[in-house]
Parts: C-alpha cells; sequence; structure tokens
C-alpha cells in the first residue's frame, strides 16, 4: 500500500502490477482545496482505478479531475460527497469506468459530467443526469456521445423513465446492500433504507420532476414533442393535482433559486387559484420564493394586497 498527499488530501494506493487503484481518500487538511487533480501516475506507475467507496463522504470536495489513464471506477466510489458539481473525466480514460452501482448516490449537488474535457458546458450538464437523476449509465458509454443521435436517445430515456410507475425500483433500493451508505447526512448506519414506501414515492416524483425541468432548461436538440411531453408532465404534477411531487421540487429543492423559480413559472403558468394554494404552501423562512410567488400573482392581474394577509 501507498501513500499519496495532493492538495491536502492523502490518497491510499494498491499497485495491482498493470497501475495502482486508489482506495481511500482522506482528509489531511482543514483547509484542503476544494478541487483535486488526480494525475496519471503515482509512484511510476498509472493510475487504473478508484476503487468502491474511496472517496465516499468527503465534505468539501466541489470538483474532481481524473486522469486519462483511468479504466474502472468502483460502487459508491463518490457517493455522499455533497458539495460535488463537477467531475472530469479526462481524455483517454475509458468511459467503461462508469462501471459502478450509485457512484454518485447522495451527491445531490452534482451538476457536470466532463469526458474528454475540464471546462462545463449544456453538454456536462446533461451528462450527469444519466448517472445522477436517469438509470441509464449505458448513455455515457454510447459511441454517439454528444451527437444529435445521442440527445434523441437520451430524450428517449427520459420519457421511458417517467412512464414507469414510481414505486419500480422500491425492492431493489431496500435489498441493495448499500451498507455503509447514510440518507439523512448524519454519519453511517448499518442496513440504513431511504425510508417507507411513500416517501420513497415523494423522493422519486421529486426525481423525475428535476429531471424533466433539468432537460426543458437545456434545450440542446430538443424536439418539440419532447418539450410538450416533458412540459405536461411537470403541470400535472404541480401544487393541487392528484401528485404534487413537480411542486415538491421547486419548493424543497429550488426555493432560493431565482432563475429556476422563474422558468417554472414559465412552465406551469398557474392560475390565481394555484397560485394562491401555493403561496400558502411555503413557508415564511422561503421568502425568496413566497415574494417571487407574490410578485407573479400580482403580474396576472389578481390583488397584490389579499396576498399580504396569506
Amino acid at each position: 500500500m501507498g501513500e499519496t498527499i495532493i492538495s491536502g488530501y492523502k490518497l491510499n494506493t494498491e499497485d495491482y502490477g498493470e497501475g495502482v487503484y486508489i482506495t481511500l481518500c482522506e482528509t489531511t487538511e482543514s483547509n484542503a482545496s476544494d478541487e483535486l487533480v488526480i494525475p496519471e501516475t503515482v509512484d511510476g506507475k498509472p493510475v487504473k482505478g478508484i476503487e468502491r467507496k474511496s472517496f465516499l463522504q468527503q465534505p468539501g470536495l466541489r470538483k474532481i479531475v481524473l486522469p486519462g489513464t483511468l479504466t474502472y471506477i468502483g460502487d459508491w466510489a463518490f457517493s455522499q460527497c455533497r458539495q460535488l458539481e463537477t467531475f472530469v473525466l479526462m481524455k483517454g480514460a475509458s468511459v467503461d469506468a462508469f462501471v459502478g452501482r450509485g457512484v454518485f448516490e447522495g451527491s445531490e449537488r452534482l451538476q457536470n459530467i466532463c469526458i474528454g474535457y475540464e471546462e462545463p458546458d449544456a453538454l456536462s450538464f446533461l451528462a450527469a443526469l444519466p448517472v445522477k437523476k436517469l438509470p441509464a449509465t449505458y448513455l455515457i458509454k454510447d459511441p454517439s456521445f454528444g451527437t444529435v443521435e445521442w440527445y434523441k436517445k437520451l430524450d428517449m430515456a427520459i420519457v421511458d423513465y417517467l412512464k414507469q410507475d414510481d414505486i419500480e425500483g422500491y425492492s431493489d433500493r431496500a435489498l441493495c446492500g448499500e451498507e455503509d451508505i447514510s440518507y439523512d447526512g448524519v454519519g453511517s448506519v448499518d442496513g440504513e433504507l431511504p425510508g417507507e414506501s411513500a416517501a420513497y414515492l415523494k423522493e422519486v416524483g421529486k426525481n423525475k420532476a428535476g429531471l424533466s425541468f433539468a432537460r426543458l432548461t437545456n434545450e440542446v436538440y430538443i424536439t418539440e414533442e419532447t418539450k410538450s411531453y416533458l412540459s405536461d408532465y411537470l403541470i400535472s404534477r404541480s401544487k393541487g393535482c392528484e401528485s404534487e411531487t413537480a411542486w415538491y421540487y421547486i419548493l424543497e429543492d429550488r426555493y432560493d433559486d431565482t432563475k429556476a423559480i422563474d422558468d417554472y413559472l414559465d412552465i406551469l403558468k398557474p392560475d390565481t387559484v394555484t397560485l394562491k394554494k401555493m403561496i400558502e404552501d411555503v413557508p415564511a423562512s422561503k421568502a425568496l420564493l413566497k415574494a417571487k410567488l407574490i410578485a407573479y400573482k400580482s403580474e396576472s392581474g389578481s390583488d397584490f394586497f389579499d396576498d399580504l394577509t396569506i
């Protein structure tokens, strides 16, 4: 076993002959960098893999750059990295490296997966969807990656996933053996599950709403048919509908994001009755969301002063 210190992180490695594999990452300094660039070689050997759970729950890691020598990423390798936003796999690395289960499980802030380049763009944003919100990791490995054909495949996968019953996958999730993964962010509990089925359904519904929203707000090569389907999906799960998961996605996850709120209202175009219900739902602690809803209601022609008593 070897040890390498980079940017305030200690990397434990194992030499497997053809190259070294990172087996554990630990923070060694309180002011460790929020960006970590893994070199192509360690002790003269190429870095070939990231073992399972190697970077589990690294709290301060915002960006990681993996070398072009990489061929393998294990289960839950970057799980629960709650600040991770950008993941870079440099040119030359095998896209088949994405073979592990739950590689980014619980890394909610992940926004970009850059394959072959480092600066985030629309493609890197959408590339994150198949490994974060959409059960379609195979899209990262598709030879058409980045082409018009790839975007068509992405949209087909999104629509197919939205059509699935939300309860699908619950049993698999409960039995997958994620024994060291914490879903509440407070340590790791053996056998911890994501909750009862009702909580799971809400979680899946919010995820699907977030997926639809992400694609609608990044329209590269999207067809009018797909736009219409995704918009209808969000509208049918807004406040006052049988399922309100699209509303909960905004209320609980995007309440402090001005652009997201504006985009949601532009998609939803809620009537006065729905707006009033939405405003009533928003606690005082989420002042930005409440103010945006009241302003929208006022602009739509209703009486602004009626809302001040809510």
